[in-house]
């Protein structure tokens, strides 16, 4: 866990930073998941909307 809370990394929203500085050892491992899950989530649906419009650039790894 991150021990200073000024070093959080940036994809943590500000305001999350100051409502959990003071619970970090809790909470920070919680955010970051978060916004990884929503970060690959994101991705998902971007390359799905993607293949649907361009067929052709289909590869063995599309949805």
């Amino acid at each position: 866990m991150v021990k200073n809370a000024d070093a959080i990394i940036p994809y943590v929203p500000y305001a999350w930073q100051e409502t959990f500085k003071n619970n970090l050892n809790t909470f920070d491992l919680e955010i970051r998941l978060t916004a990884y899950s929503r970060l690959i989530l994101y991705n998902l649906f971007l390359h799905d909307a993607l293949a649907r419009l361009y067929p052709k650039l289909r590869t063995r790894f599309s949805l």
